[in-house]
């Protein structure tokens, strides 16, 4: 039990009486009350002079920390002023090179500028110099050229003197004269050999036909013989063959007669000068520009020429044979019976150009432009002309057999009656081309287009198609002719349809004979041979003459017929006793006849031009038999009609 709980309350007193140390409680109170106030006073003493003591030692490392921070602050001030009075002297000293770079490039402008103005006024005085060395030179060469030139012509003068007014007439003289010609041009420039060629020709020394001055291999380059304060207008019979005439003129004149040949004309100018029955042959025309002449009746036979220009020029007439002309323009030109046989006219253009009459016997005209030209009844037979076009031009009746027609063009091209028979026409074009009564005959057909083309009564027979070839069944059907044709799966077609009914005596068919009258009546039908069954013939069965005859429709190629462009194939198979067989046209009249002495028989024969229909006539002599009548119609081309008269 705790000790306050073993004493009671009446306890009390006696204990608050007890003394400690001979100090009772109450003293002991007393004592402690009085020490505790200063106990506690040095105790906050205590405190306080520590507290002071932290605040001192605070304050202490605060000041030390700003006076830390202060000299750090006044050390970045200090490095911040260095660098700023671094840069700054840096940008001085830039600044100064820079006034002192801008202060040497000044002086050298200003060095070379004076240099520059310097060498100007050095050259000037040099181009002065020189254009007066040159100024005077030009007058010596003037007074030399001059000189020449009237010492030329009183030498010239003497000879025409001592000669009777000619230089060709001794053969020493022509020699003399030609000579000092060619020395004089030679020393003289172009105007003054003009005057030459004035002189010689005034004097008729350059008269084509008369005996003329032989200047051949005189070098006349650059003379404008166009001017009329040279020359009058008229120079008819100029004779200037062998000359060297490049870049020269000859413009509006009236050259008729002149001769030229064997002359080299490369870039010389003929515009719009006349120049009927003028010989070229054998000249150099390489760019020469015959633009709006009129050459009618001249010759370019065998000449040299490359990109010469004949815009709108009237050739009528002239003749190119054998000559080069590649790349040549004839736009507009009128080459009415020009002869171009021979000739090599690759890459020349002829569109707009009206060439009737014209002949290209073995001409050579690839890759040729002939658009919108009408070419109608012309002759390309066995030429070349590969890829050469034909757009939009005129070729009626014009004949193709045998050429070279690979890779070319005939869109939009009228080509009715045209013959390509065994003509090479791989790859070519016949978009919305007019093909009608055209004859194609052993063509090569290999992808060439038909798209859009009117091939109505054209014959296709034995030409050959590809898969690429491309044209419709219905253009084939339209056609008149695919026989022996192959087509475009390959097929090849045996024969045209039989115009014939019932020409091979149908055994399937008990009113066959109806498709055809006999005389006597019934004296002629339709009976097995050597009982087959399958084997039926025609057969008289009267021991005298008998005739069957069928009426054969041929409106359908009424256009060929009007034309005498259409072949009559007859075949016949029979024995002994056939008599004849006829055709006789809507008249009556006979066109055709052939007997029978063996067994199978054929023919060929032509239909007049008035014939819409034909009557076929089979004849017996008396007991007989026939079979196998086939009736074709094929056309032929338009220039060849005469071969089938």
């Amino acid at each position: 039990m705790p000790l306050h709980n073993q004493y009671t309350n009446a306890e009390l007193p006696y204990l608050s009486l007890k003394t400690h140390c001979g100090l009772t409680v109450k003293d002991i109170l007393q004592l402690v009350g009085s020490s505790i106030l200063p106990l506690m006073l040095g105790i906050f003493t205590v405190i306080i002079t520590l507290h002071q003591q932290t605040i001192t030692t605070q304050q202490r490392l605060e000041d030390r920390k700003l006076a830390k921070e202060q000299r750090e602050q006044d050390l970045n001030i200090s490095r911040e002023q260095r660098l700023q009075d671094l840069n700054m002297l840096a940008i001085q000293r830039e600044h100064d090179l820079n006034i002192s770079r801008e202060q040497r490039q000044l002086d050298k402008d200003i060095a070379e500028a004076k240099r520059i103005q310097d060498d100007l006024i050095a050259e000037k005085q040099r181009n002065m110099s020189e254009q007066q060395r040159a100024h005077e030179l030009n007058i010596a060469q003037k007074q030399l050229r001059d000189s020449v030139l009237v010492t030329y012509m009183n030498d010239i003068g003497l000879l025409l003197k001592s000669n009777n007014g000619s230089l060709t007439s001794d053969p020493v003289t022509a020699i003399i004269a030609r000579a000092k010609t060619l020395t004089a041009i030679q020393q003289l420039d172009a105007t003054r050999n003009a005057f030459v060629i004035r002189f010689l020709y005034e004097a008729k020394q350059l008269t084509s036909g008369a005996n003329p001055l032989d200047i051949s291999d005189a070098e006349l380059t650059g003379i404008d013989l166009s001017s009329e304060m040279i020359f009058h207008r008229k120079l008819h019979n100029l004779s200037l063959t062998g000359a060297i005439l490049r870049n020269v003129s000859f413009c509006k004149r009236d050259l008729s007669y002149a001769n030229f040949s064997g002359s080299d004309l490369t870039d010389a100018q003929f515009i719009e000068s006349k120049m009927h029955n003028v010989d070229l042959s054998r000249s150099t025309i390489v760019r020469t520009d015959f633009t709006k002449a009129d050459l009618q009746y001249s010759s370019f036979y065998d000449v040299h020429s490359r990109r010469t220009i004949f815009r709108n020029v009237y050739l009528m007439n002239a003749t190119f044979i054998s000559s080069s002309l590649q790349q040549a323009v004839f736009i507009n030109c009128m080459c009415q019976n020009v002869n171009f046989r021979s000739a090599n006219l690759k890459h020349a253009d002829f569109s707009g150009a009206k060439l009737k009459g014209s002949i290209f016997t073995e001409t050579h005209l690839e890759r040729t432009n002939f658009s919108r030209v009408n070419l109608s009844g012309m002759t390309f037979y066995n030429i070349n002309l590969l890829e050469s076009n034909f757009t939009d031009s005129s070729c009626v009746g014009t004949v193709f057999a045998r050429a070279t027609l690979t890779n070319t063009h005939f869109s939009r091209a009228n080509v009715q009656d045209a013959d390509f028979s065994f003509a090479n026409m791989q790859r070519t074009s016949f978009a919305k081309a007019d093909l009608r009564l055209a004859t194609l005959t052993g063509a090569t057909l290999i992808d060439a287009t038909f798209e859009n083309a009117n091939v109505t009564m054209a014959n296709f027979s034995y030409s050959i198609m590809s898969n690429k070839t491309s044209i419709s069944n219905e253009q084939l059907l339209s056609a008149a002719s695919i026989r022996g044709a192959v087509l475009r799966n390959g097929s090849i077609i045996t024969q045209d349809p039989n115009l014939l009914r019932n020409g091979n005596a149908d055994c399937n068919n008990s009113l066959s004979m109806n498709n055809w009258e006999t005389r006597p009546l019934n004296a002629i039908i339709i009976s097995t041979m050597n009982n087959e069954p399958l084997n039926c013939v025609f057969t008289s069965i009267i021991n005298d003459t008998s005739i069957m005859t069928q009426h054969v429709d041929l409106k359908r190629y009424v256009a060929l017929t009007s034309r005498y462009r259409a072949v009559i194939f007859v075949s016949v198979r029979g024995d002994g006793n056939v008599k004849s067989i006829r055709i006789n046209d809507h008249k009556g009249f006979q066109i055709g006849a052939m007997n029978f002495k063996r067994e199978s028989d054929s023919i060929i024969m032509r239909a007049r031009t008035d014939s819409y229909q034909i009557q076929f006539i089979v004849e017996f002599a008396s007991y007989g038999w026939c079979d196998d009548l086939i009736l074709t119609l094929e056309t032929i081309p338009r220039n060849s009609s005469k071969l089938y008269a």
